[in-house]
């Protein structure tokens, strides 16, 4: 048991938040209609807890988990991984093509706002989000650039 407890974490206030995530998560989701997510739900709280709060705890137990299942159980093994590879591909290609998605958005938009630009003569240019952002070395003040104030 010690092996699977990080020296590195301390139990005592990391475990209690854990616990109390899961509880709170079994409250929250504890009315009549919500019978598929109040068995969903905690668990999740549970894992995702563990891994914020303990991550290298959470690691152990993994590997733990991992270890005992392939010595146990060999081709259950075998196909959970192939199956957690396939919902990684799955989550890195959507994250992807969302990734392109945003791309082509902001590119529509500047497109739109450059257009509204040249056919009604308004600036708004400055609706778009400036990545290079330069600072100027100096400020244009009335007595630099030769303007009055009124």
């Amino acid at each position: 048991m010690t092996k699977l407890m990080s020296k590195d974490e301390s139990l005592t206030p990391n475990g209690l938040y854990v616990g109390v995530a899961t509880l709170a998560s079994m409250v929250f989701t504890r009315y009549p209609g919500a019978f598929p997510v109040r068995w969903f739900v905690p668990p999740v709280v549970f894992a995702a807890s563990m891994k914020y709060f303990l991550p290298k705890t959470s690691d152990n137990l993994v590997e733990y988990y991992e270890k005992k299942e392939y010595q146990y159980a060999p081709q259950l093994s075998e196909t959970r991984r192939n199956y957690w590879e396939k919902a990684q591909q799955y989550w890195y290609t959507g994250v992807d093509h969302l990734t392109m998605t945003g791309d082509k958005l902001r590119s529509l938009f500047s497109t739109g706002v450059q257009d509204v630009q040249r056919s009604t003569g308004l600036q708004i240019s400055t609706l778009l989000p400036q990545e290079n952002k330069t600072v100027p070395d100096k400020v244009a003040t009335p007595e630099v650039s030769g303007k009055k104030i009124i």
